[in-house]
């Protein structure tokens, strides 16, 4: 059995298999959740409200907003999927 990690409100996490996501609380808000079968690799988004446009002062946090949260979990994802290929890749050269 992996971590669990906790995302909190206008958070972003992501892990690898065996290791979990949670978030609690999310009432009003939305949890998006996205994960790769086959890099066992996944994360969660914990999002608060829908534009960041209406916003004035966002100050920044993507993962607070659907239309830049769902974004950078996504971009997030394909970095750390690209990071572990490349490594994996490296172990299998050696």
């Amino acid at each position: 059995m992996g971590e669990i990690i906790k995302v909190g409100m206008a958070d972003l996490k992501i892990c690898k298999a065996p290791d979990g996501l949670i978030t609690l609380g999310l009432g009003s808000c939305v949890g998006i959740a996205i994960r790769d079968p086959l890099t066992k690799i996944g994360g969660l988004v914990h999002i608060m409200l829908p534009d960041s446009k209406a916003i004035v002062n966002n100050n920044g946090v993507k993962e607070k907003f659907a239309d830049t949260g769902i974004e950078e979990l996504l971009k997030r994802l394909e970095q750390y999927i690209d990071s572990a290929s490349k490594d994996e890749s490296e172990i299998n050269n050696i």
